[in-house]
């Protein structure tokens, strides 16, 4: 557990970037941005640019208000309907988007002061842009920023799993078959997609703490590519089973990997010394973690693989475990094409910041895990051997600290770097330095040899003493910070740090006198984070809490990216921390007002590894965040009582039916009932069940789960909605719960059947002049339009984007390949060039 520390005053920096010229936003721009951010926001399929409407500016809003006197538009704000708003800048060196909601229009009238404060303080950093004062800039990565708008999956139809055939290899644990584990899936579908090598290269084996012995020869293997199948389903052939599964043993191997017939383990930190080992690839490749970047850097990374040709290796850690996965292509709106290894479910586009699949397959535990969110990382540079390949190191540190804070020009002093950790591939040999950086420009002011390997991980404390500022510094403000520079690498990395780290320093020189001051970015936490906290429902002792977290990130130009939580305190006058009951992994985009988040956790406190029930009794809540190496709490305290649980409660389901007995291909399946109690007990948590039976016999299609909670003396309406991917046929759906020993006990078992589509003829036309003809539709999309469009994009039924092509906008008939979906409805969506946006539905077969 971190260390709980007051909150610390931070200095205020401006919140935009500044450019040297000045550039008002036309009213049309500001609608034409409103248009695209609406257009783009998750309700793309149903909004109309007609209903978008102007309904503030910045000096009409403020004018009762402001304390300062500015000149043109700071900001326009805009409401989609009754529905949301967006608030768009009114000078183009500010972000486009200021803020927004997706819960409600704006009202002018009887603000409350709060949201009064924000305008202002946008208000005010527009009025800032004319003193010609310039933003402190933190050092950015260096790589590529201009890709194509998007790119198609790269591994196209590789659809792999971690059962039959792929695990036929496997190990046997007390005479069941262990499955392939999700990092050697992961693996092995690049590999596929490369089809290299033709052989390995030497032997490993180990044995695991269950008892397991495995090994593998790669250097006496050849791989048999041509017989791997980019899907098994249906019929194969034994060699093209075998081949797939030599290949899953061979990487599962390769990763010490600990093996079991439901849930197969290894450590994604592994596998790129193996591939490199094993499998020969590329000695360049690298290992990068997502908490030490800025998103825009993180996607810049994730683009560069792709456009490069290459299958990105990512993992990550929801509250169930981890799981390693494929990033493979990548849409306009920067949401990345996810192959997940569970046989082609659930693939498809997703925010980075939000892996959460709806019903995750072997090993990817269950959808009430919040999404692969913590713990992210990826490998850079996956490839056979290529002399055009660049080693670049990444290291990460905890503290910069100077042992003077002014200094004269040529005067001596001394940095402390603390916790300097490889977080990637073996570092062999090279230097450390501390480099100042002004517009651009690194000066060496230090510099040290580093002759010594670093495994990933390894963590060191250095320092640099007699270090100077030269007597040839120009005036100004300077970045200081540690870089590293291996001797395979021709220019210097920067050593990052945590979000709120003070792992670098601002230099400013005037004249002859230097002052150095630790720096953390521009993100001020006391002014740019609000957080609030509620109950979603009461709490008692020992069981799970849920909150209600509303967070907003007033900053115009910078993120957060960490951990937030829920902090409980004792109710005395002088309130004692208990425990932190909660917390979640969530990235804030600048402006973002109120988003809203559900922070689970038990209450129990920790005594040497020994879980104890928090008593009953009054206390305090209070949100709390991570900043650097600390948490802090932030926000106000709020009162809340744990009650003791009476009794034994058991959960009884009255009326359980389907709102639909007959869906659609596509369509979501809505489960209802009535939840109550019976028994003594005052209290029932638990979590239910619900397996989907595909045609109503064998193994579970899906499962998913849902968390409930319900009290004495009431009755709770469930409703559980499960996303279905079932093709035509009679199904079934079973409901449970959880019995006294742990085992499953069958509430209801409904059956539903799902259908073709109807009123779908062989060409559909919408009124508005779309036509889609050759319906259902196969492998290609054909449509014809009466008016030439720019944007053409594809959604599921849940709203979720499957695909996006851009057109040149001089035509009006398009072919869009639609092969790579799965059967079920979906909707097309075409926005033209003068904003009017059509849509229909079609079904693919």
């Amino acid at each position: 557990m971190m260390p709980m520390k007051k909150l610390l005053l931070l200095s205020l920096v401006l919140l935009c970037s500044l450019t040297a010229w000045t550039a008002q936003r036309s009213p049309e721009e500001a609608l034409s941005i409103a248009r695209s951010f609406f257009m783009q926001s998750s309700g793309a399929v149903t909004r109309n640019a007609g209903d978008i409407h102007l309904v503030a500016v910045s000096n009409d809003l403020l004018k009762s208000v402001s304390t300062r006197s500015v000149e043109g538009t700071a900001f326009y704000i805009y409401n989609y309907e009754q529905s949301a708003y967006v608030i768009v800048s009114g000078d183009d060196r500010m972000k486009p988007v200021l803020g927004y909601s997706d819960n409600g229009s704006f009202i002018t009238e009887n603000l409350p002061v709060n949201i009064l404060g924000w305008l202002e303080l946008y208000n005010a950093a527009y009025a800032e842009l004319g003193n010609g004062e310039k933003a402190v800039t933190e050092p950015k990565l260096l790589t590529k920023t201009s890709f194509p708008a998007s790119v198609s999956p790269l591994l196209g139809s590789i659809c792999w799993d971690q059962s039959a055939p792929y695990n036929n290899n496997c190990p046997l644990y007390q005479g069941e078959r262990c499955v392939t584990g999700c990092v050697a899936t992961a693996m092995a579908m690049i590999l596929k997609y490369h089809e290299y090598p033709v052989k390995g290269k030497g032997t490993h084996s180990y044995k695991a703490p269950n008892g397991i012995e495995c090994s593998f020869d790669y250097g006496n293997t050849t791989f048999d590519w041509n017989n791997m199948l980019p899907q098994y389903s249906g019929t194969y052939a034994a060699e093209q089973a075998d081949a797939v599964a030599q290949l899953m043993l061979a990487c599962g191997v390769a990763v010490d990997m600990q093996y079991s017939p439901y849930s197969s383990g290894a450590y994604s930190y592994q596998v790129g010394q193996t591939l490199i080992d094993y499998f020969g690839y590329d000695g360049n490749l690298g290992l990068v973690y997502r908490q030490y970047f800025t998103s825009a850097e993180w996607m810049n990374l994730i683009k560069s693989e792709i456009n490069e040709k290459r299958p990105i290796y990512y993992f990550g850690s929801s509250d169930d475990g981890g799981h390693a996965f494929v990033f493979d292509g990548y849409d306009t709106q920067d949401m990345v094409h996810v192959n997940w290894g569970w046989s082609g479910m659930n693939n498809g586009y997703f925010e980075v910041a939000s892996l959460n699949p709806d019903s995750p397959g072997i090993g990817g535990g269950s959808n009430l895990g919040g999404g692969f969110t913590r713990g992210q990382g990826m490998y850079l540079g996956i490839q056979p051997p290529t002399s055009s390949s660049n080693f670049t190191s990444h290291f990460y540190m905890t503290e910069l600290e100077a042992n003077k804070t002014e200094v004269v020009k040529g005067e001596a002093f001394k940095l402390e770097i603390t916790g300097f950790t490889n977080m990637s591939m073996v570092w062999k040999n090279g230097d450390l330095a501390v480099i100042a950086e002004r517009d651009g420009q690194q000066s060496v002011l230090g510099q040290d040899a580093l002759k010594m390997e670093i495994n990933t991980f390894d963590a060191y404390n250095f320092s640099f003493s007699g270090l100077t500022i030269p007597n040839n510094f120009a005036d100004g403000t300077y970045s200081v910070y540690v870089a590293t520079k291996d001797e395979r690498e021709a220019t210097w990395s920067r050593v990052r740090g945590y979000v709120g780290s003070e792992t670098q320093l601002i230099l400013v020189v005037s004249g002859n006198k230097c002052t150095l001051t630790p720096f953390s970015g521009n993100l001020d936490l006391e002014k740019d984070i609000e957080v609030g906290v509620e109950l979603v429902h009461s709490l008692y002792s020992g069981l799970k809490g849920d909150f209600k977290m509303l967070v907003s990130n007033k900053s115009t130009s910078d993120e957060y990216y960490g951990l937030v939580g829920i902090a409980l305190f004792t109710a005395d006058e002088t309130p004692r921390f208990v425990a932190i009951v909660g917390d979640a992994q969530v990235e804030v985009k600048p402006g973002t007002i109120n988003r809203e988040l559900v922070i689970s956790g038990d209450l129990v406190v920790s005594d040497n590894s020994v879980l104890s029930k928090i008593p009953a009794g009054e206390y305090y809540v209070r949100p709390c965040i991570d900043w650097g190496v600390s948490t802090y709490v932030i926000g106000e305290l709020t009162p809340v009582t744990i009650k003791e649980v009476r009794g034994t409660a058991d959960l009884k389901v009255s009326q359980p039916h389907l709102e639909k007995e007959q869906l659609q291909v596509g369509e979501t399946l809505k489960f209802l009932a009535d939840l109550s109690l019976s028994g003594d007990g005052n209290v029932y948590t638990g979590t239910l069940t619900a397996a989907i039976f595909e045609n109503a016999i064998g193994y579970a299609y899906s499962v998913h789960y849902q968390n409930v909670f319900v009290e004495a003396d009431q009755t709770k309406n469930l409703v559980m909605e499960i996303p279905l991917s079932l093709g035509e046929g009679r199904h079934a759906v079973c409901l449970y719960k959880s019995g006294t020993n742990g085992d499953l006990v069958t509430i209801s078992t409904l059956y539903f059947s799902v259908g073709p589509a109807t009123g779908i003829e062989d060409e559909v036309a919408d009124e508005d002049g779309l036509v889609i003809y050759q319906q259902p539709v196969d492998e290609i999309l054909n449509i014809r339009t009466s008016n030439a469009v720019q944007m053409i994009s594809v959604y599921n039924l849940s709203g979720q984007q499957m695909i996006q092509q851009k057109e040149p906008g001089d035509k009006k008939e398009y072919s869009i390949p639609v092969k790579g979906l799965t059967a079920g409805y979906y909707i097309v969506v075409l926005q033209s060039a003068d904003g009017k946006v059509y849509k229909s539905k079609f079904m693919k077969r």
